[in-house]
């Protein structure tokens, strides 16, 4: 008796079992079909859900399964230590109550099999889930710094070219000041050529402005 008592939770509990292993087959054929990782995520929620289900039901069964099989196990232990002799036309005690209580042990083991296996696969398809989203975004992660890394060389060779620019426009107002300043000195009688001057004076004054600018650079590199 003590060993059939388990014997109605059983048979709720397949129903149970089924319906979580039908659900089980439903979501890793959505996640053949998940393709992005809102779908993987989606898919991965229902698994926790599952697995959190299933743990449930192990939970609520395995100490009454346990114990009956316990029963059992004590059971089949006495009926060896009888020693039942056999007479014809008579059907002995051990075959008569083992015929009705090893079905019932043998649900209990089954049940508790399922349970774990469903239980192991349930966290194993979670587990590489959760490998696939990661890969996932490390990808998009990855594309995101090249993406980034490519911004920042376009950043650079524009800022690159703004300073070969600005050599240029510095160098062209540094002339313009000289040429003021020769106007003055050849309007008090200094004989020269301007324009001559000029053109000498511009190699001159684009190196200076370069070497001051790369120097300037070169110290705000120093002290980052």
């Amino acid at each position: 008796h003590l060993t059939l008592l388990p014997i109605p939770l059983a048979r709720g509990l397949k129903i149970d079992v089924a319906s979580a292993e039908s659900r089980m087959v439903e979501e890793m054929d959505a996640l053949r079909g998940a393709d992005s990782v809102e779908l993987k995520r989606v898919v991965l929620d229902a698994l926790l859900g599952l697995a959190s289900e299933v743990e449930h039901l192990r939970a609520q069964v395995s100490d009454r399964f346990a114990g009956a099989l316990s029963y059992f196990s004590l059971m089949e232990n006495r009926f060896a230590e009888l020693r039942e002799s056999k007479i014809e036309h008579v059907l002995p005690l051990n075959r008569f109550v083992m015929r009705r209580v090893k079905p019932a042990a043998a649900t209990y083991r089954t049940l508790l099999e399922r349970l774990a296996g469903l239980s192991k696969r349930v966290d194993r398809a979670a587990d590489l889930l959760r490998t696939s989203i990661e890969l996932h975004v490390e990808e998009q992660n990855g594309r995101l710094l090249q993406s980034a890394d490519r911004r920042a060389s376009l950043q650079l060779r524009l800022q690159e070219a703004v300073e070969g620019l600005s050599v240029i426009v510095i160098t062209y107002y540094v002339l313009n000041l000289g040429a003021f300043a020769l106007r003055g000195l050849k309007s008090r009688g200094s004989a020269f050529d301007l324009d001559a001057t000029l053109g000498l004076a511009m190699p001159f004054v684009l190196l200076l402005v370069w070497g001051v600018i790369y120097l300037v650079h070169k110290r705000l590199r120093d002290k980052h």
